[in-house]
């Protein structure tokens, strides 16, 4: 029996892009622009000044970009300062309805 994480890998590996209906390609397209919005954002954000400090400090060991600066680091860092930078400003796209919370479509 495979593990979750197989399973997983084995769809993203074997799925084309073509078998998607076209409203989730769509979607997909408006998640991640607004994914990359945010973190550009966040990197003029009040926990930039901080996050930058720690870059600093962990030295500029990598190649990896930290989105909205100039500056690369290790993936570990740069994930975790990117994926920071895109929770920064970010409220999520929630609504209420009848006292339910749900993402905008």
């Amino acid at each position: 029996m495979a593990g979750l994480t197989e399973c997983i890998a084995r769809f993203v590996a074997d799925t084309e892009a073509r078998q998607f209906p076209a409203q989730a390609t769509e979607k997909a397209k408006k998640v991640v622009a607004d994914t990359f919005a945010c973190i550009i954002a966040g990197a003029g954000s009040e926990t930039a000044e901080p996050l930058m400090r720690y870059v600093e400090r962990a030295g500029p060991v990598g190649v990896r970009p930290i989105l909205g600066t100039r500056l690369k680091s290790s993936a570990e860092v740069a994930a975790m300062v990117n994926g920071t930078f895109g929770h920064s400003l970010d409220f999520d796209d929630v609504r209420c309805n009848l006292g339910e919370l749900s993402h905008r479509d």
